[in-house]
């Protein structure tokens, strides 16, 4: 399936080529305004031209002064290397359509919408079995020799609106929609549903404040999110399969396959989260501001008096973002800074099961016991510079960001506990070049960046000396490892991406063709990763779409 999906697209790449060929000498030449500004459109550079576009609160919608603008893509990547967290493929291929636009249906409603599949499968993959990622606990491989394909389909959905009720006063709504299924192919295999839910509902108010525009928003955000997880196998029933339930820095207990426990064969297990968020925006050009928090609550296992909630926990992000920009006639300059921090705190039930009159199995709670705290901190700091703007295109288009993360984990079993905080800072850059050839505009992007980390695999301890007869809690240490080299090792990236634009024949669309080159080293030499002497990632994209 995945293959006929791969010559469709290629074959809609070659098509839509050759067309290039009829295309007229330039756009000065022989094309007429309207059909040059078709071509002078870039969705990024529309989206990214006002803070408010990438908020939650929908009501700010309201604000976009563009006409209306929609794109749509077809993309195939293939990927290869072994620079990955210990939880990826050495080779693997990711096929996405996606589409997603703004349109004003009046001079007072505004709405916007995205919708996307992802088709991705993956060679030899272990590790972790869910695929959202900062858990409140893992449930890991305990196995190099497990490795097999896995494979995910994930459809997105976004719907928003933004209605202007009175003057300097709108409302509005938005809905983000992810559903997705994974699965791994070899012993032991899982079966993963997913379903992502945020549901936001916000105001916006403009007030004139000696004679210059100050907008502010206040918005409300439930997030729902459910993963549920199958175990099984097909293979010999005599063979044993052991699961790592991961507190932290791979750090926890190990657990047989059977029918009970985190990986019980006979229940699909779902983890589960909610939270209730709120946030603030303020906008007095040139300056843009933005604060958010919510707290949220969930478990794993069903919620039942007949049935086992194996852990709780309780999550909490704080996030602060601002833009300061300034838009001159035909050049554009903007420095976004972003930080957030989130602690995450997951504790174990302890539980017995009891039997009632009638023979039915049902559970007694008592005191549960903290297993693990997480952090993480990350500050963000991105400058853009636009030059030679035509309309909506820039031709030149200059960036470079400085990127920062603090990750620090302590998993607990009493009496031990294990301790990690990992550092991880990454500079970047990029250049693109618009330029008009054969009728169309080609675009050229030269990208690179370095990236170093520091900290310790783990610090080990415990709070009283434990008895002899006490057993030191399981670890996973080539997980251990591979992860920590992939967060701290010194690497550098390297791309390149040409995309050309032009009108399709016979039609008014502006039609794309795209490709990208993205290659990733690093320096390691850790002789406890086998397989992972200075490891790369190599990423080959091929797309297709329109802006419209």
């Amino acid at each position: 399936m995945l293959t006929k999906k791969i010559i469709a697209l290629l074959s809609c790449i070659l098509l839509w080529y050759s067309n290039i060929l009829y295309a007229q000498d330039s756009l000065t030449n022989g094309q007429s305004v309207a059909l040059q500004c078709l071509l002078l459109r870039d969705y990024r550079f529309v989206q990214q031209s006002s803070p408010w576009l990438t908020q939650r609160n929908a009501a700010a919608l309201t604000l976009f002064n563009s006409q209306s603008i929609s794109e749509a893509e077809l993309s195939f990547t293939h990927a290869s290397g072994k620079l990955t967290n210990f939880s990826g493929s050495p080779s693997s291929n990711d096929f996405q359509a996606a589409t997603e636009s703004y349109y004003r249906i009046n001079p007072r409603t505004v709405v916007y919408g995205a919708i996307s599949y992802n088709n991705l499968s993956g060679k030899d993959m272990t590790g972790s079995v869910f695929m959202q990622d900062r858990l409140p606990f893992d449930i890991v491989e305990d196995s190099l020799t497990n490795m097999g394909r896995k494979h995910r389909d994930t459809y997105h959905l976004v719907g928003a609106f933004g209605y202007q009720v009175a003057n300097g006063f709108a409302v509005g709504m938005k809905a983000d929609y992810t559903a997705a299924n994974y699965a791994k192919y070899k012993d032991l295999r899982h079966k993963n549903k997913l379903m992502n839910l945020d549901f936001t509902a916000g105001v916006l108010g403009s007030f004139n404040i000696q004679g210059s525009t100050v907008n502010v928003g206040l918005d409300y955000t439930y997030h729902r999110r459910t993963e549920s997880v199958e175990f099984g196998t097909y293979g010999k029933a005599d063979k044993v399969y052991k699961s790592l339930i991961d507190y932290g820095a791979l750090m926890g207990i190990v657990e047989q396959f059977g029918n009970d426990g985190y990986t019980d064969k006979t229940n699909e297990m779902p983890l589960f989260e909610d939270a209730h968020g709120v946030g603030l925006q303020l906008e007095f050009m040139p300056l843009f501001l933005s604060v958010s928090y919510s707290h949220a609550t969930g478990y794993y296992g069903r919620p039942s008096q007949y049935t086992i909630t194996y852990t709780d926990h309780d999550r909490n992000i704080f996030t602060l973002q601002g833009r300061l920009s300034h838009a001159f006639s035909t050049s554009r300059i903007s420095l976004d800074v972003k930080y957030q921090s989130e602690k995450l705190e997951n504790r174990i039930n302890t539980y017995r099961g009891l039997t009632n009159d009638y023979g039915a199995t049902y559970y007694e709670y008592y005191d549960a016991t903290k297993s693990g705290e997480k952090g993480w901190r990350n500050f963000d700091v991105d400058y853009s510079l636009h030059l030679g703007i035509r309309h909506e295109l820039p031709t030149w288009t200059i960036t470079a960001g400085y990127h920062w993360q603090q990750r620090d984990i302590t998993a607990y079993l009493y009496p031990y506990y294990r301790q990690q905080q990992l550092n991880t800072s990454e500079v970047t850059a990029s250049m693109t070049r618009n330029l008009n050839l054969m009728g169309g505009i080609l675009g050229v992007t030269l990208k690179g960046g370095y990236q170093t980390g520091s900290g310790d695999p783990y610090h080990d301890g415990s709070f009283v000396t434990p008895s002899a007869k006490q057993p030191q809690p399981a670890t996973m240490e080539a997980f251990l490892y591979r992860d920590y080299e992939f967060l701290t090792a010194k690497q550098y990236h390297l791309g390149l991406q040409l995309k050309y634009n032009f009108i399709f024949p016979g039609t008014r669309l502006n039609t794309f063709v795209r490709t990208a080159f993205d290659y990733r080293k690093a320096k390691t030499n850790d002789e406890r990763l086998s397989g992972f002497h200075n490891p790369h990632r190599t990423l080959v994209t091929i797309a297709a779409g329109h802006t419209f």
